[in-house]
């Protein structure tokens, strides 16, 4: 099978039921009731370091745990970075299997849903840069597999031996271009908008291609798949509003016989007018199996949150927006102390100080008047 018609039959049972709602009721007729709730999602995958930098949290001049703030504004789901080795870099985004494992619980204990973002790096990988880890920089095709499947499968294990399984999981972060460069790595002709973006992949040599890519995401998938087969898989695109790039890279997935549920779009910024929307409908329409999610987001919330909402056939799932807490249009108004400390990247042993360093990202954290479109927006959408 080719492209959509291919794309159509594999991506995954659970959507079926979803390309048959509504998207051809009757006008006038009520809506169709979601099988799940619309998903209103915060990526916090800093809030572990600030908090041992120090972190406090407030909403209206009440100190409150940021999980306790996020459930009060109707937020129910989590999105968290996982490193592979996060102490090789000792980068602040994401988490090692130690911290995660900590944090999760978290997740699970304010009873939201969760979201694991394997970042397959040890630092924070996008379009711009999809390094490996450095313990996997001289394997071999054949084995960086299988480092995917053991890094996956590990992680996952260790996450549902302590009863906090993720409900959802992506493969990679921001693959547009591929994953585990330059074995993995893809490339495309068609316009990114971005000149520099553009110019790049117009001499790139070194590109893995579709089938490397191909088979590293299906050796990905299939350790989540035998760990728990109702995790629900993400791969995510990094420009929602490039519709002709999106599509090109979901046919190509198809063509390799990529199996998922999701796609993840960021929605940063548009070029036009209608960029999101365009991508967004020819999702629903094009690809009936698969659900989509606007994955990263800060500004226009309620624009981007309608539209997801609004999209044919129930087929917006829901949003995260991107660290809430101190990053562009942020929910948030931080105070930083003059000398906040953090955690450094290993869980010290029970009973032990931590090392720190100083930092900014300490202080003192207070809900602003963003935040109050949550509840408005989750009444809207339904929420119970």
């Amino acid at each position: 099978m080719k492209t959509r018609q291919g794309l159509r039959y594999v991506a995954g049972l659970f959507f079926a039921a979803l390309a048959a709602c509504g998207a051809n009721a009757p006008e006038g007729a009520p809506p169709v009731k979601r099988p799940q709730p619309f998903i209103l999602g915060a990526d916090i995958s800093w809030v572990y370091r600030d908090e041992g930098a120090g972190a406090e949290y407030f909403d209206h001049g009440v100190k409150m745990d940021i999980f306790a703030i996020l459930k009060k504004y109707q937020f129910n789901y989590v999105r968290l970075g996982v490193l592979v080795d996060s102490d090789q870099m000792n980068f602040d985004a994401g988490f090692n299997l130690a911290q995660l494992k900590v944090f999760s619980k978290r997740v699970k204990d304010a009873k939201m849903g969760l979201l694991l973002d394997f970042m397959l790096g040890d630092t924070w990988t996008s379009p711009e840069g999809q390094p490996k880890p450095v313990s996997w920089a001289k394997r071999p095709f054949p084995e960086l597999a299988k480092a995917i499947h053991d890094h996956v499968k590990g992680v996952l294990l260790a996450l549902k031996a302590q009863g906090t399984t993720p409900d959802m999981v992506q493969i990679g972060n921001e693959i547009t271009f591929g994953l585990l460069w330059p074995d993995g790595r893809i490339t495309s002709k068609v316009s990114t908008g971005n000149p520099d973006t553009d110019a790049h992949n117009a001499n790139v040599t070194d590109a893995g291609g579709w089938g490397n890519l191909g088979q590293l995401l299906k050796t990905g998938i299939a350790a989540v798949k035998e760990v728990d087969p109702n995790i629900k898989i993400m791969l995510h695109h990094s420009l929602g509003r490039q519709d002709v790039l999106v599509r090109e890279w979901l046919d190509k997935l198809a063509e390799q016989g990529v199996v998922f549920d999701i796609v993840g779009l960021s929605c940063y910024k548009q070029h036009a007018d209608g960029d999101w929307k365009t991508t967004f409908d020819d999702i629903a329409k094009n690809y009936p199996r698969l659900g989509f999610i606007a994955v990263e987001y800060s500004e226009q919330k309620r624009f981007i949150n309608d539209l997801v909402f609004n999209t044919a056939g129930n087929k917006g799932l829901g949003t995260f927006i991107w660290e809430p807490t101190r990053s562009q249009e942020a929910i948030f108004t931080h105070r930083p102390p003059a000398n906040a400390a953090r955690v450094a990247a290993a869980i010290p042993a029970a009973g032990t100080a931590p090392a720190t360093q100083p930092d900014a990202n300490g202080g003192r954290y207070d809900t602003n008047s963003l935040i109050d479109l949550y509840p408005v927006m989750a009444k809207d959408y339904g929420h119970p």
